[in-house]
């Protein structure tokens, strides 16, 4: 892999570690929970966070996810950015798997065609390139697990 492709990847996989953190500990109740005065359950932005990675990622390699990926990850996937309220069918276990197997069996595999991260793309929505979209990718990880944290303690159950 490209080595700045794979200090990003690297980076990707500390975000989703922290997240992992946030919510194994978690009850079914506590990640399907929507809070009152929020359109957000955890397994919603969990989810969320593996939806965006791979359409990102799919952007900028071209590689396209698998049928069974696709499916487990709409559409809640698609409704935390619009303020719809769906709660994925998944308890913890399947939420951790889903965002590892995400990372494993596409954006990994699709980063390593990466050889060029500052050549501009043009995915007919914008013009990006692959450096920006890996910071971008960075920086959702973070903001949504801050997210995850602020819903923790509205669901009753602090994190350390």
């Amino acid at each position: 892999m490209h080595p700045e492709v794979a200090y990003a990847a690297a980076a990707l996989d500390e975000a989703l570690e922290r997240v992992v953190d946030q919510v194994e500990d978690l009850t079914l109740e506590q990640v399907r929970r929507v809070p009152e005065g929020t359109d957000l359950a955890i397994s919603a932005l969990v989810v969320h966070l593996a939806w965006a990675e791979a359409g990102w990622v799919s952007r900028i390699t071209g590689a396209r996810l698998v049928e069974e990926l696709d499916r487990l990850l709409q559409p809640a996937g698609r409704a935390v950015p619009v303020g719809e309220v769906v709660i994925p069918e998944l308890g913890v276990v399947e939420l951790i798997d889903l965002c590892r197997r995400v990372r494993r069996e596409f954006t990994y595999p699709a980063l390593q065609s990466l050889t060029d991260i500052d050549t501009a793309i043009d995915d007919g929505q914008r013009t990006m390139t692959a450096r920006g979209v890996l910071l971008h990718l960075a920086w959702h990880w973070v903001y949504h697990s801050a997210h995850i944290g602020l819903l923790r303690d509205l669901v009753g159950s602090g994190y350390t």
